[in-house]
């Protein structure tokens, strides 16, 4: 539930934006940047169950093991102070968002797609929550392998969501909801020409 009053805010669909209670972190500064750069790693990776071991090695790949180890814990400390310390917890070598306590869309979408998977929930209201969880490609600015590969599973589930949902509006006889669905889609990826198909496909039906 997105609009739940949730301790900590993270998206990363169109814009990265992190909100600790209700308040936007100044991501210009230059304290938090090495904290944001962690932050959107770490979502990259999903979330939770990251190995520091890994995150060490791709924020300071150019550094010793142990030496990547201290920073890695230098810059957890301060991330922490800065979002909260409850919600960024490590556990066993592991690091994770807290989930009882963060909103992070990636994992919206993806509680999202199983839902509508699992129950074939096809309401305008659904179409809606979709439209606002997903508002553009994964951690656009960023450009690494793993984040590439996170931005087109993301965008898959979003691609696959969005035809569900129109195929399943022309069907209750609503086509022009689908359409604008659809335009709405397309805004948000504009590159992906299964979506023109789409819509070309339904403006002739």
């Amino acid at each position: 539930q997105v609009d739940w009053p949730w301790k900590l805010r993270i998206r990363s669909f169109g814009n990265f934006s992190v909100e600790v209670d209700g308040q936007l972190i100044d991501q210009t500064s230059k304290t938090h940047r090495r904290s944001m750069e962690f932050l959107q790693t770490l979502i990259a990776l999903g979330g939770e169950n990251v190995s520091k071991d890994m995150l060490s090695q791709i924020l300071w790949p150019d550094s010793e093991g142990d030496k990547a180890n201290h920073a890695l814990d230098n810059l957890l400390h301060r991330t922490r102070k800065l979002i909260g310390t409850d919600l960024l917890t490590m556990d066993a070598g592991q690091i994770h968002l807290n989930k009882s306590q963060c909103w992070l869309d990636t994992w919206a979408l993806k509680a999202f797609r199983k839902n509508l998977t699992q129950n074939d929930d096809t309401s305008m209201a659904q179409v809606e929550l979709l439209l606002g969880i997903y508002q553009g490609g994964f951690l656009p600015n960023t450009e690494n392998s793993f984040t590439l590969i996170a931005r087109e599973q993301h965008c898959r589930n979003f691609l696959d969501s969005v035809k569900q949902l129109v195929d399943a509006l022309f069907q209750q006889e609503i086509p022009y909801k689908a359409i604008n669905c659809l335009l709405q889609a397309i805004d948000r990826e504009p590159n992906h020409e299964s979506l023109y198909f789409l819509l070309a496909q339904y403006y002739s039906a």
